[in-house]
């Protein structure tokens, strides 16, 4: 893990999911691929729920496919304008983490880049074996919107984004766990 630069605190941010949309995404390939003109409920953390015709081999492979990255956007209106606030603000050295199969990284720099800028982002992680969590990334503050990945994790301020309405604010709040929905509430709950 890289230090950061001297008096700058270190942010860490997930892609998928916090940055990028990647739910509505995977949702609008399936409804392009099926004809399904249903409206689906995303509040799930399991995609095969939300493309019901589609398991886990079907979605699996779209995570290396450039289909799916050229369609993620920001996910809120606000997220590419505060994104470039706290960059320019010059007091965070801004960290990508996103865990992500070795064959579509690629893809998810190009978009990441498109979305933000090349140079937005101090240094990018990409966990490849989808077996590893983000315990051992530690940081002044970390932004994710898994829980999972931020109960055990020790950095200083941990932020669970969770626009999908997937956990309990009152759970995640007595897990000293800081619960936004959007990225107004990064900014104003966070702190930022």
């Amino acid at each position: 893990m890289t230090q950061s630069t001297k008096g700058k605190l270190k942010l860490v941010i997930d892609f998928d999911d916090t940055l990028v949309d990647t739910r509505s995404a995977i949702l609008s390939l399936y409804k392009q691929s099926t004809g399904d003109l249903e409206v689906r409920d995303l509040k799930t953390h399991y995609y095969p729920d939300f493309c019901p015709g589609w398991t886990e081999q079907d979605i699996n492979p779209l995570f290396e496919d450039a289909s799916l990255f050229n369609i993620l956007d920001p996910i809120d209106p606000v997220c590419q304008g505060i994104i470039n606030y706290l960059r320019f603000t010059n007091k965070y050295d801004m960290v990508l983490c996103s865990l992500h199969r070795v064959n579509g990284i690629r893809e998810k720099q190009k978009r990441l880049e498109f979305l933000f800028g090349k140079d937005t982002f101090h240094n990018t992680i990409f966990l490849t074996n989808i077996k590893d969590n983000k315990d051992y990334i530690v940081a002044d503050i970390f932004i994710d919107d898994n829980l999972n990945n931020l109960i055990t994790n020790k950095s200083k301020k941990r932020i669970l984004f969770d626009k999908y309405g997937l956990y309990d604010r009152d759970y995640v709040r007595a897990l000293g766990i800081i619960y936004v929905t959007n990225w107004y509430g990064v900014i104003r709950e966070g702190g930022l």
